[in-house]
């Protein structure tokens, strides 16, 4: 994938404009459609043969999907004896995908896994729900699709499938999104930790920096020593232009200092004197400091990627798979130099700012005429196998905790240790202080953060002028909807 075009561009959800609140993520990755159309009987659940039943992890909701490009055409029938299982997908990293199904079918022959691929995000939505609508359609999905499907009957539950020892090993943020009304839906593709926290280790050395910071004051010391010294006059880059990145961004923040959109009676707490003074924060960051690049105002993530790739900046909050782009020579003048870190936290939480995290899964649909073994598939795919093929190859972060401590999965990017270092404080991205307030207005509530978030890093308005903007339009909206 070239790496000039954002990854959000890639990952859409079956729908809409991407997630506002990603973190550590990234905003760019997800959003599902605005209210999905009237939803038709659920049709009857194909059995799967059980397996040990366990306890559905509770909380849920998932999102994100990645999206680009080609159509290949499925590869040739299958065998006599084989049966076969079609997938559906955007074709994103189909090289992996063709590994992992490689690696699969050497211990499962019997199974011919086939896969289509698509245009992803809206186009890829429209047409599932078309195809399953007539009790048409393929054997397995992906994406963000699974509440809406789940609530039409068109994807099956597969909690009693799911073997103990690796729903125990799965983290807990991929179990959650996977889990959708007392059921466990669907296989996680991948880990999105959110945003990543990456430094140059030859600049921070050059500064007399021992280590990288662990909260934001110490950071905002170490850019302006590194600007001091003339290391490089903008030491910090992230997306600042008028986009969900920057409102990723600036949720991240939040979050490190344990900070949450809503409260626990649903009311938006986004204008808190807090809640200011992470904005001002940003906001002086920019203009007082002067320690942000000034392209930040135009550029989204590659834009940032490219900035740290050029040796111009020194730290990034950026996309944590943008990693591998800065330190491969052949796109990169300080490959070697760019380590990953935990994200910064709060006085009283150093180094675990964590990340708002989430993952997009793999489903079996009821037409599946073969649902036990595309369940296998999916278990393979979703699996540990198929995570350590997915990070090893295009550093997809793996959802399983022992892939932690594996010595290739370490050894394949050392560079990365500080993101396994951030896992246990990673926090679900949907929770209900923020999915289930927002979902019916998604659309307008990420256009509506995008742009006040803009207006104050601009100085077109003040930190609170644009935050009690947001919460007298999102209170209007919440009243619009929920009457």
């Amino acid at each position: 994938m070239s790496e000039k075009v954002s990854r959000r561009k890639y990952i859409a959800v079956a729908g809409a404009a991407a997630a506002a609140a990603v973190i550590g993520g990234a905003a760019y990755y997800l959003s599902r459609p605005a209210p999905p159309p009237p939803t038709p009987t659920p049709k009857p659940t194909p059995k799967l043969t059980p397996a040990p039943t366990i306890t559905p992890a509770p909380t849920p909701k998932p999102t994100v999907t990645p999206a680009p490009t080609a159509t290949p055409k499925p590869t040739a029938t299958p065998k006599p004896g084989q049966v076969e299982v079609t997938l559906a997908y955007s074709g994103w990293g189909s090289d992996t995908m063709n590994n992992i199904i490689s690696d699969f079918s050497k211990e499962n022959p019997s199974i011919k896994v086939t896969v289509f691929t698509m245009a992803g995000g809206k186009p890829y939505h429209d047409k599932m729900v078309t195809m399953l609508t007539a009790g048409k359609g393929y054997d397995i999905v992906y994406g963000g699709v699974m509440e809406e499907f789940a609530d039409a009957g068109w994807i099956i539950p597969i909690e009693d499938r799911i073997p103990k020892k690796l729903l125990e090993d799965m983290n807990v943020v991929s179990k959650e999104s996977m889990t959708y009304k007392d059921h466990i839906w669907g296989m996680p593709w991948y880990l999105r930790i959110g945003y990543g926290f990456n430094y140059n280790i030859k600049m921070l050395e050059k500064a007399g920096i021992d280590e990288p910071a662990k909260t934001w004051s110490e950071l905002r010391q170490h850019c302006l020593l590194i600007k001091e010294k003339g290391i490089v006059e903008y030491p910090l880059a992230f997306s600042a232009m008028q986009d969900t990145d920057t409102w990723g961004v600036y949720t991240s923040l939040l979050h490190s200092y344990g900070l949450t959109f809503f409260d626990e009676d649903g009311k938006c707490i986004l204008n808190s004197p807090e809640h200011v003074q992470v904005l001002q924060m940003m906001v002086d960051w920019i203009h007082k400091d002067k320690i942000v690049h000034p392209t930040c105002l135009e550029s989204e993530m590659h834009g940032v990627t490219e900035l740290m790739a050029g040796g111009e900046v020194a730290m990034t909050l950026n996309g944590y798979y943008y990693l591998k782009t800065v330190n491969d020579p052949e796109k990169s003048k300080v490959a070697g130099q760019v380590y990953a870190a935990p994200y910064p936290g709060s006085e009283d939480r150093p180094g675990k700012g964590g990340g708002l995290s989430e993952s997009v899964g793999w489903y079996v649909t009821y037409v599946s005429k073969h649902p036990d073994e595309a369940y296998k598939f999916i278990e393979w795919l979703g699996g540990p196998q198929g995570h350590k093929r997915w990070w090893m190859e295009k550093m997809l972060f793996p959802s399983y905790n022992s892939l932690a401590s594996d010595p290739e999965v370490l050894e394949a990017f050392p560079e990365a240790k500080g993101y396994f270092e951030q896992m246990p404080y990673l926090s679900y991205l949907k929770d209900k202080l923020y999915e289930g307030l927002t979902r019916p207005f998604r659309t307008e509530y990420e256009e509506l953060t995008a742009e006040q978030i803009s207006a104050a890093i601009t100085k077109v308005k003040t930190p609170k002028e644009a935050l009690d903007t947001i919460v007298e339009k999102v209170t209007a909206l919440q009243k619009k909807y929920y009457k």
